[in-house]
């Protein structure tokens, strides 16, 4: 493999899969069937760290180490406001003062500044930017009501992670209600978006949620965030005594059990240490070191050789060494151990690196010889980065 690395300074990024949406940062629009290493000088820059990257079906966002946050991908409009496919990053140039979170969802994104102010683009026909029911759509970074509206009262506030899924948002804040004790924090869980199969974890009888409202159940339910990650229609939660909950839609038995989908939040499992969520699969790591499945199988997403559903955690054989890192696709599923990279799942585009189109129904190992530097793996819709060197959150 050709050495682009441009000295030790940069981190190294692999990429793989379709790139019909321009998310490969290569400046092509062809799909990757093995993972290529980007050029990171010519995409990145000089010398600037990538703090955080988010990936979705249709557009990606960077952050860099000066807080500027950079576009690629479906993420520009034409005059009828019509995605228009851009595979060179571009700095969205709407901040005053530096970013320091990004989210990306299917086609919307939120951003915080270092004031905690919040900021919303993209689609929100469904409210997924909180914007309210009579604006369908920001093309450029538009401030979110929603420390305007809901924050009046507190002394002082931290966004402490924001969370952009299909048709959905969440933000999670940390605020100080006393100027006399700064020790007294409370902890709020807001949401907004599409809720038909109760993926805002609750809210029955409201479909769609146009402004950001308060789930404080929820968060009292779960305790804690340790992982925060959300499918298709259904969103999980690992808090830090390694239980995993979940909520929403339940159509392949990726929340376990036979309901379709689930109103309220409940626990799903217990010692997990990793989870990673798929559209329609969740992906964990308990701690008995062993990786376990559950949901959506047709394409090989469960990995125990067969091509079914599974309602119930179902052992993943064949992943050889310590597990140190697991990511799911949309419908497929990548895992790091001492001795390689695994794969496994849908394969339309490539998007599993092996070089092939065809699925893979059980974990499959990579011909990639620098799998002991990866230290992250980032992955959404049919694409999937490997990141040595990383200081990506």
């Amino acid at each position: 493999m050709e050495d682009i690395s441009q000295g030790s300074n940069y981190q190294q990024f692999w990429a793989v899969g379709s790139g019909s949406s321009g998310l490969l940062l290569n400046g092509s629009l062809e799909d990757i069937y093995t993972f290529k290493q980007i050029d990171v000088k010519s995409v990145f820059g000089d010398n600037l760290q990538i703090t955080s990257l988010e990936i979705d079906g249709m557009m990606g966002f960077y952050l860099n180490s000066k807080g500027e946050v950079f576009k690629f991908g479906e993420c520009e409009y034409d005059e009828k406001n019509k995605p228009v496919v851009n595979p060179i990053p571009k700095q969205i140039k709407s901040f005053s003062v530096p970013v320091i979170k990004i989210s990306c969802g299917w086609s919307h994104a939120m951003f915080v500044d270092a004031n905690h102010q919040i900021y919303g683009v993209g689609s929100n026909k469904f409210g997924e930017i909180g914007l309210g029911n009579s604006k369908k759509l920001s093309v450029v970074p538009q401030i979110i009501p929603f420390t305007e509206t809901q924050l009046e009262d507190v002394v002082h506030h931290e966004i402490m992670d924001i969370k952009c899924t299909f048709r959905q948002s969440f933000i999670i804040t940390k605020q100080q209600n006393t100027e006399s004790d700064t020790s007294q924090y409370s902890y709020k869980f807001y949401c907004t978006g599409q809720n038909k199969s109760f993926e805002l974890g609750g809210f029955k009888g409201e479909n769609i949620i146009y402004n950001f409202k308060q789930n404080q159940s929820l968060l009292d339910t779960v305790g804690s965030i340790q992982t925060f990650v959300c499918g298709y229609k259904f969103g999980c939660i690992l808090n830090n005594s390694n239980q995993l909950y979940g909520w929403g839609d339940n159509k392949y038995g990726q929340l376990t059990g036979n309901e379709a989908n689930y109103e309220k939040v409940f626990c799903i499992s217990n010692d997990v240490l990793k989870v990673s969520a798929g559209w329609n699969h969740l992906l964990i790591l308990k701690s008995d070191k062993k990786l376990y499945s559950a949901g959506r199988g047709d394409m090989g997403q469960i990995g125990d050789g067969q091509l079914k559903n599974s309602n119930s955690f179902t052992q993943i054989q064949g992943v050889e060494g310590d597990i140190e890192l697991i990511q799911c696709g949309s419908e497929a599923n990548y895992v790091k151990s001492d001795k390689g990279i695994y794969v496994w799942g849908w394969n339309e585009h490539g998007n599993l690196g092996n070089g092939q189109l065809q699925n893979l129904n059980q974990p499959t190992l990579l011909d990639f010889q620098n799998y002991k530097q990866i230290n992250q793996i980032k992955s959404g819709g049919a694409v999937c980065y490997l990141i040595e060197n990383s200081m990506i959150k």
